[in-house]
């Protein structure tokens, strides 16, 4: 095979049609002799299978012609193929609409269409009678290979539910070798039930199963069984080669020299440096951090890098986490531990996620100039929306209902049978009004059970200000809008191919939300809206308790105290939402251009 040259002769396209798919062949005139650029094939749909012979093989010309117009646009080339009708298929006097469509796409082209017979086109008519992936015959039941037939898509969902059920018979026949092949070969005749599948330590478990084994934890990083003690991290932190230099100075209370550090790591340096804000805690080496903007405190635990791989899928891929962005994440991770280079750690292990790279969705081009919804306290501004539907789960639930405060960015996800009215109006008066208060506005969209007189009047009845979005623009109530993408993102993470089970975990989903981070305030809608963080699953794993656990001699002292953290809280989500605000009318306006001029007179 060659590559296209600009100075060589004219491109041939060669096509042929069967009854399973098409072929196409590019090939080049390059010093007297044919030479081939590029092979293409697809199969047949089952509507194009229904085309008589004429179409389908004007079907190829169409395809092939689009699918290599980055060659043949703008340039004089030959189309061969084996169906003679085609030849004077643009002197039809009336075609068909699916025809004419066709011709008037292959008008852009400048090409001539010749009759060549068809055993000189066997290499494009190989091409077309390609047996198509999608009709994978093999069984079900035979789990012996992760692939019988190829790519597939049946073949490839069943090599990952052996990769997920049985980690080590493959990771034994990629160490082992043979003797590995021998005992995965043995392992497969045993298995005869088709729901389960026998790994290489000849543990039965569900085939269907995505929850890695205990034996497989520690080779598979999953997530943990049992927390860890302060002495097992301290033993880790000793053994490590960077924090076991500064953890027996830091203990005996002498800190290395600069002469003594000139050989050492980038990363030992790095905590020498921050010698000041070190402490022993429990036996383990801590720093203590304090945000810049003094809206809170905590010490972090310096975790050893054997540990680095857990604190990272704790923070991100279990439940309570929510596969959020590298941002977020790291945002989680400095709430209670610190190591040297976790930006680019958490970059990494989240370019690793499958969950995540297979979820990323297309930025669209912004078509309208940005206009941002003023706010300045909690609940003044409450927007609602549905999205759905879903699978109907067991209990009857369909659609999700996401309420969500414009300033702390504070969320609910309440799961609902329907759209109606009533269950709209009720939603809102039982789960968020009877727990937070009436807001002083509520913003939609221009759906019916918004517009409907039930939900006016409710509104009418609490006195709060309904105000909605421009018809068919959804960016106008776009603070829920992100957030119910944020929402099915993490559903979708953790459905594991249970489609009507998507109502079960909402609530620990929303509650992963709501304890990290926004980017918008760059605080956690919890200290917003509650005044303090809520006690996550990894520090009761690491035994890490919260810094701000003093004892307060009376109940008004304590009050006073929340009154003035959350009056600091909120005068830094004030600040940072003002310039969040800028800064996306800044990067949101900088792509539109304006249609319209100012005339001075």
């Amino acid at each position: 095979m060659g590559y296209p040259l600009n100075d060589a002769g004219e491109f041939q396209l060669d096509v042929d049609a069967s009854g399973l798919g098409i072929g196409g062949v590019l090939s080049q005139m390059q010093e007297g002799r044919e030479c081939v650029i590029a092979y293409a094939s697809r199969g047949l749909n089952k509507a194009e299978q229904n085309y008589c012979v004429t179409e389908k093989e004007l079907l190829a010309v169409v395809y092939f012609v689009q699918y290599f117009r980055q060659y043949l646009l703008g340039r004089r080339f030959k189309i061969h193929t084996d169906h003679q009708a085609l030849v004077w298929l643009f002197r039809l006097k009336e075609p068909s609409e699916k025809v004419a469509r066709w011709i008037e796409i292959l008008a852009d082209f400048d090409f001539q269409i010749e009759y060549r017979p068809g055993k000189k086109q066997g290499h494009c008519d190989a091409l077309s009678r390609c047996m198509t992936p999608h009709d994978c015959t093999y069984s079900e039941v035979d789990m012996s290979e992760p692939l019988k037939c190829g790519p597939c898509r049946k073949c490839k969902r069943r090599a990952e539910t052996m990769m997920m059920d049985g980690p080590q018979t493959l990771y034994n026949s990629q160490v082992n070798g043979n003797d590995a092949d021998v005992d995965a070969s043995a392992t497969s005749k045993e298995t005869t039930d088709p729901v389960k599948a026998v790994t290489a330590q000849g543990s039965e478990q569900p085939s269907t199963s995505r929850r890695p084994t205990t034996e497989n934890n520690a080779k598979t990083g999953g997530c943990w069984i049992g927390g860890y003690t302060a002495g097992e991290i301290c033993t880790m932190q000793r053994n490590d080669p960077n924090l076991g230099l500064i953890l027996p100075a830091l203990v005996n209370g002498i800190r290395p020299s600069v002469s003594d550090m000139f050989d050492k790591s980038a990363e030992a340096r790095h905590y020498w440096i921050l010698w000041g804000v070190l402490f022993i805690k429990e036996g383990m080496l801590c720093k203590h951090f304090k945000k810049a903007d003094n809206t809170g405190e905590a010490n972090q635990i310096l975790v050893p890098r054997i540990l680095r791989e857990n604190v990272m899928r704790q923070s991100h891929t279990v439940l309570t986490a929510g596969h959020l962005g590298a941002k977020k994440t790291k945002a989680r991770i400095l709430q209670g531990f610190y190591w040297y280079g976790m930006t680019e750690d958490v970059k990494l292990f989240i370019q690793r996620c499958d969950v995540c790279e297979c979820d990323k969705g297309l930025q669209k081009t912004p078509k309208a100039p940005l206009t941002n919804i003023v706010t300045g306290a909690p609940w003044d501004i409450l927007a609602i929306d549905f999205t759905g539907p879903f699978p109907v789960t067991p209990r009857g639930n369909r659609y999700i209902m996401v309420l969500a405060d414009h300033f702390t960015k504070y969320v609910e996800v309440v799961p609902v049978p329907n759209q109606t009215a009533e269950e709209c109006a009720a939603r809102v008066l039982n789960d968020f009004v009877a727990r937070w208060g009436t807001p002083l506005a509520i913003h939609t969209d221009q759906g019916a059970a918004f517009e409907s007189k039930l939900f006016k009047e409710l509104c009418s009845m609490l006195e709060v200000r309904k105000t909605r979005a421009s018809a068919r623009h959804p960016q106008g109530n776009g603070q829920v809008e992100r957030m119910m993408k944020t929402l099915l993102k993490m559903v979708r993470a953790y459905l594991v191919g249970e489609q009507d089970e998507w109502d079960v975990n909402l609530g620990c989903l929303a509650g992963a939300y709501r304890a990290t981070p926004h980017e918008s305030t760059k605080l956690t809608p919890n200290l917003l809206a509650m005044g303090h963080e809520v006690r996550l699953p990894a520090d009761l794993i690491f035994g890490h308790k919260d810094i701000r656990t003093e004892e307060r001699p009376t109940c008004g002292e304590y009050v006073q105290d929340m009154r003035e953290h959350l009056h600091k809280a909120h005068e830094v989500a004030r600040r940072h939402l003002k310039m969040s605000a800028k800064r996306s009318k800044q990067i949101y306006d900088v792509k539109r251009v304006y249609t319209y001029m100012r005339l001075e007179m």
